[in-house]
């Protein structure tokens, strides 16, 4: 089923295939099935935690004028 949307969880800046069951994505419209996506496994959950946990340690070091570089 080809879709116009990332289908993969971005954990610690790399996309990643879910590991978990697949979960249905449904058209609200019409009910109908448009994708299957695979829910992320607690490992890769804790793995995607964990970077956001670093990340936020480092953006809260950096300056107002660094960050408004980044953006």
């Amino acid at each position: 089923m080809e879709t116009k949307y990332q289908e993969k969880a971005l954990i610690n800046g790399v996309f990643e295939t879910g590991e978990g069951e697949a979960e249905s994505i449904y058209n609200p419209a019409t009910g109908q099935v448009i994708a299957q996506i695979q829910e992320v496994s607690r490992e890769q959950l804790n793995k995607a935690v964990s970077a956001a946990q670093r990340a936020c340690e480092i953006w809260g070091q950096t300056t107002p004028a660094e960050r408004g570089g980044m953006l």
